[in-house]
């Protein structure tokens, strides 16, 4: 095979790799990729400069009953957009029709997610930043389904005197929970190894939550120390830690159960280089609501690498416990966004780099997996 021939099989290769067609056939608003990302701005695009180009309030009012009744706003695999005013009442929702009319706090009511009652000042937030901005938020469209966190990309729009919000998002998940996660490494720090960690500290919450009575609870915190449920085959697990001290569920080593972290610490061989507030730290992060904590461990003993945990609450059966899990902060080996990296570390790798590290709240100077030329 000559040169330019090779040079043809490359390019094609790419092509196949980067193919709308392909793209929109497995692209969807249920999870996370490098397309959910590109679909969700391409509509809220669209979308933008259908409200700016209308040149009556008629002319507006058709746009939004395109939006909400028809397709013209929406994309295949479940994108569609939204338009609120800046009272947050909505005036187009392609999600559910029966929503327009209604302020943003009564859906929160319907859908039984009263709990971020602020989510009109996070969307008029980003709406309001130069060129729009990308916001995350729990959502969920009936008190049927699980809360997950939304991320979408809304815009200011000005028409006649009125404010309004223009925005399109997704799931902010995996989008192959399966083999994404079961091939993501816990020994480096990935958009995957986040996606792991986040998701299985909310699985046991969730569940600790709901259980009705003692029984299940130990069942769950046995299924944390014992079972397979709260954990990712690549090495990811749980643990819970009643908020007053000690170890409940252990899922890397049932001795923990019933010790400390400064006693876990001391088996380990590394008292002296662990806070001693550590315990501390996670609790007030669990008490604010879940969050992220930066700190070095080592699961057998030295020396300590940095490691970053997701901490969230939950109060079962009126006792009050932080779940937690964590992954080793050290970047993995960057991969091509050719179609070849083995897991989800490069997803999304054409998304700002600092989308990614937004999720964790910490900034690197080089993330790991974000390609230089997507």
């Amino acid at each position: 095979m000559n040169r330019i021939s090779m040079k043809w099989l490359v390019a094609l290769v790419v092509l196949a790799c980067l193919s709308p067609v392909t793209e929109a056939a497995n692209c969807t608003a249920s999870c996370k990729s490098a397309c959910s990302y590109r679909t969700a701005q391409n509509l809220l695009i669209k979308t933008y400069n259908a409200l700016q180009a209308a040149t009556t309030p008629g002319q507006l009012m058709n746009v939004w009953d395109d939006i909400t009744l028809r397709s013209t706003y929406s994309a295949p695999g479940g994108f569609y957009a939204f338009v609120f005013d800046w009272a947050d009442h909505a005036k187009a929702f392609g999600g559910n029709p029966t929503w327009v009319g209604i302020e943003l706090k009564d859906i929160l009511n319907k859908t039984q997610t009263v709990s971020y009652l602020n989510l009109g000042a996070v969307l008029r937030g980003a709406a309001n930043a130069t060129g729009g901005s990308w916001a995350s938020f729990p959502w969920r469209n009936s008190p049927q389904e699980p809360v997950v966190t939304y991320k979408a990309y809304l815009r200011q729009v000005n028409k006649f005197l009125t404010q309004y919000y223009v925005g399109v998002g997704f799931a902010d998940r995996s989008c192959a929970p399966g083999a994404a996660e079961a091939t993501c490494p816990r020994t480096c720090f990935s958009p995957c190894a986040v996606d792991n960690t986040k998701s299985i500290v909310d699985k046991v919450a969730h569940d600790l939550i709901n259980a009705c009575n003692a029984r299940e609870v130990e069942e769950i915190l046995n299924n944390v120390t014992y079972g397979s449920r709260y954990t990712v085959q690549s090495g990811f697990y749980t643990f819970v830690n009643l908020l007053a001290g000690p170890t409940v569920a252990h899922g890397l080593r049932p001795q923990y159960v019933g010790l400390t972290l400064p006693e876990i610490s001391d088996q380990l061989g590394f008292y002296d280089q662990v806070p001693m507030n550590l315990h501390d730290q996670f609790t007030q992060v669990a008490i604010k609501g879940a969050g992220w904590v930066r700190f070095k461990w080592s699961d057998v003993g030295a020396p300590l690498y940095d490691h970053i945990a997701y901490v969230a609450p939950a109060t079962a059966v009126g006792t009050p416990y932080y779940v937690a899990a964590a992954f080793v902060a050290t970047p993995c080996p960057r991969c091509p966004c050719d179609c070849s990296c083995p897991y989800s570390a490069c997803e999304p790798c054409e998304a700002p780099q600092e989308e990614v590290v937004s999720q964790i709240r910490f900034k690197f100077k080089n993330v790991a997996c974000v390609a230089d030329k997507c």
